[in-house]
């Protein structure tokens, strides 16, 4: 249990530090486009690529600590594919929970805290959108 808790630690510390220097780089490059809509189509486009690497990021985390570190968790017999792994890290991610093959045990605590900070990443982005066009109409006001 403490394994999954301190690999699940470490793993969200680095989503933390890459969705901050991410969320600066959007901001850069959205700050030069001068029409409003280009601007928040950049935002938001860039938005779900943040989040699609973040959960890559995760699918690739659950991977490597049951095939490699041994953190075992499935309710069933399952033999996981990438696809698998993908499907498990965005339903976690995106806090919906929709597994076919519920995890338990120590991979759940890595799917549980990958919801928190999945919830947390969405929001803060969310927040981040909000932020960024409701103090200003133009790019750069």
């Amino acid at each position: 249990m403490y394994t999954a808790i301190l690999l699940s630690a470490l793993m969200s510390l680095a989503i933390i530090v890459f969705h901050y220097g991410a969320l600066r780089t959007i901001t850069s490059v959205s700050r030069k486009f001068s029409s409003h809509f280009a601007m928040s189509i950049t935002v938001v486009s860039f938005l779900f690529l943040l989040h699609l690497i973040e959960i890559a990021w995760y699918a690739a985390h659950i991977y490597a600590a049951y095939e490699y570190i041994g953190i075992m968790g499935f309710s069933q017999n399952f033999v996981p594919v990438a696809q698998d792994y993908f499907h498990i890290a965005a339903s976690g991610y995106t806090t919906l929970g929709a597994f076919s093959n519920s995890p338990i045990d120590n991979l759940a605590i890595l799917v549980d805290l990958t919801s928190l900070t999945g919830f947390m990443m969405l929001t803060w982005s969310a927040t981040y959108y909000y932020n960024i066009f409701s103090n200003s109409h133009t790019p750069n006001g």
